[in-house]
């Protein structure tokens, strides 16, 4: 697990590094994200965003221009940070 001032938390596989994925602190409740970009939130943030990092810039979404554009479905049952 690594952690930083920005309120998040990266949690490794111990075997390979990988990242298995992320916790987001935010004002009133914690966002879990798989390595995969599913999320899991008791109330997700309107404001909450995609970045996807493109050949030249990176741009970023909604979650509904998202999953618009990349025919993509959060699936928050997908997120499994320990374990298989």
């Amino acid at each position: 697990m690594a952690s930083n001032h920005e309120r998040s938390a990266r949690f490794y596989d111990a075997l390979t590094g990988q990242l298995r994925g992320v916790f987001l602190a935010e004002d009133e409740q914690i966002l879990a994200i798989s390595n995969d970009g599913h999320f899991r939130a008791p109330n997700p943030d309107p404001e909450l965003v995609y970045v996807v990092q493109t050949g030249k810039s990176q741009d970023t979404y909604t979650l509904s221009e998202f999953s618009n554009k990349f025919r993509w479905k959060n699936v928050p049952a997908k997120v499994k940070l320990a374990g298989k």
